[in-house]
Formats: C-alpha cells, structure tokens, sequence
C-alpha cells in the first residue's frame, strides 16, 4: 500500500505541474495518469482435490478497472484452465504441486505475480453405511467398503469388540459364526497409505427364527394307541408346545409341553388344531389337521418325506383306499415297478399333494429311486 500510495503521489504531481501554465500564460491540457495495476489474490491459492471440481477467480485492483489474465510460465494442474476473466477452474484428476506465473493486464499497465497451487487426494472415506445382523449359531460375512485415495486398504478393530465367534480380517470383511446373543458396538479403523477413517457400527446377533417343522400329522386310529412328536427348529433354548385357541385335539389325546401328541383317540373324524411353540421370546402357530379313522382299516392315509424317509414306512389301507404322498421342497418319484395291481408311478415331482387308489388287495412295495434306500409299503387289506 505504501508502494501505491506513492506512485500516486508522483502521478499526482505530475499532472499538476502539466497543469500550470506556461511563461506566454497559456493554459496546457492536462495528461490522465493510468494507476498501477496490483493482483490481490494470495501466493498460495486455495487447495484443490482430485475428483472434486475446483473455481477460485483472481482478483486485482488499479488499472482501468478492467482486466485481463493469462498464464506467463508453469503449467496448470491437469484438467484445470484460466480464462481471460481470471477464472481458474475444472476437475483435478491427479494430485500435483504447480508454481505457476500469471500475468493480468489493464489498460497500458500489466502485473505479473507466482502462484502455488497444489492438489491433495480425496479423503478417505468408509461407504459401508450399517451391518447386517447376524444369527447365532449361522455363518456370517459382511464386507466393509472404502472410497478415497488409491492403493490396497487395512482394516481394524479401532475400539469395542466383535461379538464372540466373530473376527475382522485387514482386507475388510467380518466372518465368523456367531456363538453368544446380543448387541456389540465396535468402531473401525481403514488405512490406505497416509490417509485413514473410522466409522461405528452396531452388530446384533439374533436368535435362529423359530419355525414349525411339522407339517402334517399321520391318521389316528379309534381304540390304537397314537404317539407322534411334534419337531421345531431355530429359537434359542428349549421349545414350549401348546394347544392354541380354537379345537382341541380328538378326544382321547393330548399335546404334551415338549410336543409329545400321545393317547388313544376315543371317535372318528377330521380336526384342525392350532398348535404353538416357544421359544425364548419367539412364538410361532401351526394350523395341523388330525384324521381319526375307525378301527379296521383307514381309507385314506398321508405319506410325508421329512429327511428323505416315508412316513409312515408302512400303509395298511382298506380295499379300494387312497393314500396321498405329500412332495415338500425335495424332489421324490414314487415307483411301484411292475406289481400286478398296483397303481401308476409317479414321476418326479415336488411341492404338491399326489393321490394313488388301490383296488386291489395285496402288498405293494414302492421306492424313490432318486434317493437309494428310501423305501416304503402299501398292504391293501379286505
């Protein structure tokens, strides 16, 4: 500023003494001075990073007021470019440290100043917003993901602790298979050469979902003693079996709390029980029909395949009776070979109900031959 204020003090005194008038007393015309022209933006310009767009505009003050710029000696980060305007601007692709010389002009009066203008890398940054929860006792893996600067990743526990059976490798990924309940918060840590970010995460181990294995209940016959247990899977501890509003069992059975349905039923029919588990703060309901035939021979019977087995292995049925093989997920035949009167095979097949009538009595053996040694009986009584 003192610089400034000088030269216009010269200037000053010059047009004043273009001013005065001369010995013959005429007057001259005064001669417009132009100021100097100085660049007010700072050596060292605003950082710039790589990926993030970049406008810083160079400013001045003197002159005609009117300016324009242009780059004298260095060379401008890739991707970057000044304008007459002064503007420096564009996207960064790589990171540099640039000296560079510009030079801004206003009317007859020019400037020249050095700059430094360095481009740093994009900071490190972890993407992976929450952790999926984990069930106990079930193989899990997440994966945690980075994006900034360039090269490989570590990873680390930078506080708290993973819950047990679970551990985090440097390349990211959490994997294990959970073995207690709860909720872990933990904190971790990526390093990608001198950059470095944290972020917390909660984890929470939850118990297996509870479900009702059992999907159907074999026939019960009036005055035979009936026992049959009842499966779950999932929940955490021991299950707790129930009789859930609506109808009982058929008179003369019971459910007992460990899922024992046993006794011998009393009167013919078809019933449709509710039947709840618990376990832990898990509930689950299952509506299971029951059919109680009269004694003799039933003239219906259901097949199930639970672990590819028939159940029941042996059908005693009445001349002219039905028996229905209820095909789950896995796929089963049904062939009987070339017994004298028996029914149709059944082809492969899964996730439906297939019936077979048998006229005529005998012993019909049958097989699945997709799965050796699963076998089952059909006697065809009078």
């Amino acid at each position: 500023m003192r610089r400034l204020r000088a030269v216009w003090r010269s200037a000053l005194v010059v047009a004043l003494v273009v001013a005065l008038p001369g010995c013959g007393g005429d007057e001259k015309a005064v001669v417009p001075v132009t100021p100097p022209v100085v660049i007010t933006t700072s050596a060292a310009l605003p950082q710039a990073t790589v990926g993030v767009p970049y406008d810083v505009s160079l400013t001045a003050t003197g002159g005609t007021g009117t300016y324009s710029w242009e780059l004298m000696g260095g060379t401008l980060p890739d991707s970057l470019t000044l304008t007459a305007a002064g503007r420096l601007s564009g996207m960064p692709l790589q990171v540099a440290t640039q000296s560079l010389s510009v030079k801004v002009s206003s009317g007859s009066v020019t400037s020249t100043t050095g700059f430094t203008l360095t481009v740093v890398p994009p900071p490190l940054v972890i993407t992976t917003t929450a952790l999926s929860d984990a069930t106990l006792g079930v193989s899990y893996n997440a994966f945690l993901d980075v994006s900034g600067g360039s090269g490989p990743v570590t990873w680390s526990l930078a506080s708290g602790a993973l819950p047990a059976g679970l551990s985090l490798m440097t390349s990211g990924v959490i994997l294990g298979n959970p073995t207690a309940l709860g909720d872990a918060t933990i904190r971790v840590r990526a390093e990608r050469g001198p950059l470095s970010a944290e972020r917390g995460y909660t984890l929470r181990v939850l118990p297996p979902t509870l479900r009702i294995v059992t999907t159907a209940l074999p026939n019960a016959k009036v005055g035979e003693r009936y026992t049959v247990q009842l499966q779950a899977a999932g929940g955490v501890g021991g299950n707790a079996w129930s009789i859930d509003s609506g109808a009982p069992l058929p008179a003369g059975l019971t459910l007992s709390p460990a899922g024992l349905v046993d006794g011998t039923p009393t009167a013919v029919g078809t019933t449709s029980v509710a039947i709840t588990v618990r376990s832990g703060t898990q509930r689950v309901t299952a509506t299971l029909s029951l059919t109680v035939d009269p004694a003799g021979f039933p003239s219906s019977v259901l097949v199930t395949m639970p672990g590819n087995v028939f159940v029941p292995l042996l059908v005693q049925l009445a001349r002219g009776g039905t028996v229905t093989w209820r095909f789950g997920a896995t796929p089963h035949n049904v062939i009987f070979g070339a017994a004298a009167g028996a029914p149709a095979d059944i082809n492969i097949t899964n996730d439906q109900d297939v019936s077979r009538t048998f006229p005529t009595l005998g012993t019909f053996r049958y097989d699945c031959t997709i799965h050796p040694g699963m076998s089952g009986v059909v006697e065809v009584k009078q």
